[in-house]
């Protein structure tokens, strides 16, 4: 019988049984939510301290280096052009479906948008990881059923990791920021 994890079985090697009674035990849950800020505001929600926000289901973000040369040679090139794609987001319909439309359609530049991925510990709601974007454009706009799903691009990425403790108290942060139109990225701790 798997034991549970006040009786050790994290030590025992039992992870399936422990990652289960995490969950189902757990006070913490994480969220995620989408805002914008300035003339350009489209979302809203009902969430305390969120109310210009609005949930989503889930974020996608890639980014590369473009390299040539040969590996077989031992050396990996660390020079190219950085390439960054799309931010894809997938959310409810909501009010906020036409706004969104309407920026695609007039090419609306949007000033900020910020995800927040955010986990309730002892009832407080605190930041795990805050990513701003500036200077946004939504790229494409879908709909299937009840979900829509839109991507955007955007000149400025700011990416804050935010650590706690396990009352919630903020024990600091590691920022990486990344600007395309200049190509440099700096970080933060």
């Amino acid at each position: 019988m798997p034991k549970t994890p006040t009786e050790g079985s994290v030590l025992t090697g039992d992870i399936g049984a422990y990652e289960a009674a995490k969950q189902k035990n757990s006070t913490r849950s994480i969220s995620c939510t989408i805002e914008t800020e300035g003339p350009s505001d489209i979302f809203s929600s009902e969430i305390k301290d969120r109310e210009g926000a609005a949930t989503c289901h889930r974020v996608s973000y890639r980014c590369e280096r473009i390299t040539g040369g040969d590996a077989s040679s031992g050396e990996l090139p660390n020079f190219g052009p950085i390439e960054c794609y799309d931010i894809t987001v997938e959310m409810e319909y909501g009010s906020w479906a036409t706004g969104l439309q309407d920026k695609l359609h007039g090419g609306t530049i949007i000033e900020k948008i910020t995800i927040r991925r955010s986990m309730n510990i002892k009832n407080k709601l605190v930041d795990i990881q805050v990513t701003t974007y500036e200077v946004c454009t939504i790229k494409s706009y879908y709909q299937v059923g009840d979900t829509i799903v839109f991507s955007f691009k955007a000149v400025r990425r700011v990416d804050a990791n935010v650590a706690h403790n396990l009352d919630g108290t903020k024990l600091g942060q590691s920022v990486v920021i990344y600007d395309s139109a200049t190509g440099e990225a700096t970080s933060e701790t």
